[in-house]
């Protein structure tokens, strides 16, 4: 089984990333479920496509 955490991230302390640690050791740990988790995946392709500015790019070119 394969969980995606969904849940907000852009108002969210720390994206949201806090309680998605949690639940993804609980749902590996007690189901041996994987997860996949937006946080690491949207910093991932931020990486990728060099989009480190990216929230600046929203208010400065909307």
């Amino acid at each position: 089984m394969i969980a995606y955490l969904s849940g907000g991230m852009e108002y969210a302390d720390n994206k949201g990333a806090n309680w998605r640690t949690e639940i993804t050791a609980w749902l590996k740990e007690s189901l041996g479920h994987d997860v996949i988790d937006p946080v690491i995946e949207s910093s991932n392709l931020v990486k990728k496509h060099e989009a480190e500015n990216y929230r600046e790019w929203k208010q400065s070119d909307p």
